[in-house]
């Protein structure tokens, strides 16, 4: 970036600050994870005592998993409809399709199987 100023004529001897996190670093994404915990327990989600990563929503059988700017929810399809709409306009998100019975996938780093009896992660 120095070379390039200095192409240009441009001084070099200057100090640029950013006022906002680069976009992929750490802590962008964990102040994002962050947010959305915050508009989450805004909306009525309780946090798990023992990992803050989780949430749930008992009325609406929602579980929540926040892991920086992942996101993982389950429950019923009426219910993710809703949160889907209780966060919209508030942070822009891209939405997966619905995993459905039987399934098995990874994310953050688990193994997911999701059977008629719940979703069961386990280690990668």
């Amino acid at each position: 970036m120095l070379e390039k100023r200095r192409r240009k004529g441009l001084r070099t001897d200057v100090w640029l600050k950013l006022k906002k996190k680069l976009y992929g670093r750490w802590s962008a994404s964990a102040k994002f994870g962050l947010l959305v915990s915050v508009f989450l327990t805004d909306i009525g989600c309780e946090r798990c005592p023992r990992d803050p990563s989780f949430l749930r929503y008992v009325q609406k059988g929602l579980i929540i998993e926040i892991h920086q700017d992942d996101i993982h929810i389950a429950g019923p399809d009426a219910s993710l409809e809703w949160i889907k709409d209780m966060l919209d306009g508030k942070i822009l998100m891209k939405w997966s399709e619905v995993t459905k019975d039987g399934i098995s996938y990874s994310h953050l780093k688990r193994h997911r199987v999701l059977t008629k009896d719940g979703l069961w992660a386990s280690a990668t």
